[in-house]
Order: C-alpha cells, then structure tokens, then sequence
C-alpha cells in the first residue's frame, strides 16, 4: 500500500531529534583495534583462569581445573600475535563515524 510518505522517509539528512549527529573520518586499522581490544578483554578471563596454578605447586598429574584454565588461557596469546601481525601488515583504511554534535545545546 502507497501512503505517500516514502519520499518523506528515505532522506540522507544527518540531522535527527536531539540535536543530529556530525559525521567525522578519521586513519585506523580495525583488525588490530579488534584483536587488541579481545587481547585486553581477555585478560580478565586469563587472569583468574590461572588462579589454580597460583595456589598449588605446577602438579605433574593435571586435574580438570588446570585443563579448563589452560584451555581458557589458550586464547590470550593468539590474541596479542594477531593483534601484532595484523599491526605490521594491515593498511591504514579510512574510518567514518558519526559523533553527537557538540554545538547542540539540549536546553
């Protein structure tokens, strides 16, 4: 059904209720911020993975928690070599992203 409001629709204003957005463009690799911010992030799982080596001597015979937290380890490392070869070999690509506009007063 035609209501006659589709031109009003599709409009590339980027003004929207609350005072719009701007957009601005800025020089980044997206891989290397991805696999950066994951090494980071899992950080605070590794972390306490390794809790059950902390607390015991390394024990020869390895029970479930030291597999799971090895398991849950295993990932941290490939995060920060992916992070550095996407660091060396990505190229700069350009980035477009809109922020509020700062020259809206809410008031």
């Amino acid at each position: 059904m035609n209501t006659g409001n589709e031109s009003r629709m599709k409009t590339n204003n980027p003004i929207v209720h609350g005072g719009g957005w701007v957009k601005y463009q800025t020089a980044g690799k997206p891989k290397t911020r991805l696999f950066g911010l994951l090494a980071v992030i899992w950080l605070g799982v590794g972390i306490p993975a390794s809790a059950p080596f902390w607390l015991n001597d390394w024990p020869p015979p390895f029970s479930t928690p030291e597999w799971l937290g090895l398991l849950l380890m295993l990932p941290e490392p490939i995060f920060i070599w992916l992070t550095i070869a996407f660091a060396l070999k990505e190229k700069t690509q350009n980035i477009t992203a809109r922020i509020p506009n700062p020259d809206h007063d809410i008031r």
